[in-house]
């Protein structure tokens, strides 16, 4: 056993009395909108409240403080990182920077303003959500976020490294105006480096890799299910290596409609498949996806302290009350009730 663990197991627990408890986000998951922000003023958040709750209008303000929040609680996990973790970790974290990158190149697109835009990104007092890392401070995506267009933010992220991702599937945007392919190359970026960063030193990473493999299997299976819905049979260039499911698995199931791949997918989702029958939202099948996940591995990271299990358990319950908090929200503001509303929320399944 790696002994730089040792210590770091204690700073992780504590960090962890900060997180709310399932409870109370049952709680505060009856109250009405108007009750929302005062209960979470009672809580950890409040310093966040304090700060952001004028930066911008809601409901985006709000979204602001649940990713900043998400941001503070993280940096706490750096802290407990052994140097031979390291790596996986910052690939790990650098899912939000992609999804930044994604919200940004989406409201280009969409001709959203700078400011509107900002309100979305996973940062925390002018640092992105990969601090340790150095990567794009706030003011650089504000920059970043100032580009004429798509060509010219894409440009502008080639010092960072992944401009010259999405420079490859530039010339299909040019074509199409589609920005699929662009999206694409960043996750399969992504899910490679995350496979390449992954290292056996400790002997007890097994349980990590498995989890690295799922989260490609559903990526994979969401592909496949936006490919049939958006009539794009042919999409076999859209699928990343590494996961459980075999080639021959995932082309196979493009040749179905979505209702029928419940037998394709080996996650236990049964409940989404009903869902989609009576109100075909394709979110049914992916959240119910990211609760099997979840429900999984917070069990599994949990039995072993003094490892990178337990730190990556750590990053996924910050996940959850980002998420979690989230969609209740939007579903308050939003007036969104019944089995949508349901659908969308994580903590009640994860226990």
């Amino acid at each position: 056993m790696d002994n730089t663990y040792t210590g770091k197991y204690g700073s992780l627990r504590a960090a962890s009395l900060s997180l709310l408890s399932a409870e109370f986000i049952e709680e505060i998951t009856k109250r009405d909108q108007t009750d929302f922000i005062p209960a979470l003023s009672q809580t950890v958040y409040k310093e966040e409240i304090d700060r952001l709750i004028n930066a911008y209008p809601l409901p985006d303000s709000v979204e602001l403080i649940i990713n900043s929040h998400m941001v503070s609680m993280l940096s706490k996990a750096y802290t407990a990182i052994p140097p031979l973790a390291r790596d996986f970790i910052y690939a790990y974290t650098r899912k939000w920077d992609i999804e930044n990158i994604k919200v940004i190149l989406s409201a280009k697109v969409s001709g959203y303003e700078i400011g509107q835009t900002e309100a979305f990104l996973i940062v925390q007092k002018g640092m992105p959500i990969s601090t340790i890392n150095g990567t794009i401070t706030l003011q650089q995506y504000s920059e970043i976020i100032s580009q004429s267009g798509v060509e010219e933010i894409i440009n502008s992220l080639v010092r960072f490294g992944y401009g010259t991702i999405m420079l490859k599937s530039i010339d299909d945007y040019r074509s199409t105006h589609d920005l699929s392919p662009i999206l694409l190359s960043l996750d399969m970026y992504y899910y490679q480096d995350l496979v390449k960063s992954l290292k056996f030193y400790n002997g007890d990473e097994g349980q990590v890799s498995e989890f690295v493999r799922d989260l490609i299997d559903w990526k994979n299976i969401m592909s496949v299910i936006k490919a049939i819905e958006f009539g794009k049979r042919d999409a076999r260039g859209f699928f990343i290596n590494g996961g459980n499911m075999k080639a021959e698995q995932i082309y196979a199931m493009l040749g179905k409609e979505i209702g029928a791949l419940k037998g394709d997918i080996p996650f236990k989702i049964d409940w989404a498949f009903d869902a989609y029958k009576s109100d075909p939202l394709i979110t049914y099948i992916d959240t119910a996806i990211k609760r099997n996940i979840y429900l999984k591995y917070l069990a599994l990271f949990g039995t072993s302290p003094s490892s990178l299990s337990y730190i990556m358990r750590f990053i996924l319950r910050c996940e959850i009350e980002r998420d979690e908090l989230r969609s209740i929200w939007l579903n308050k503001h939003y007036g969104m009730t019944g089995i949508r509303a349901e659908a969308a929320l994580i903590t009640r399944y994860t226990k």
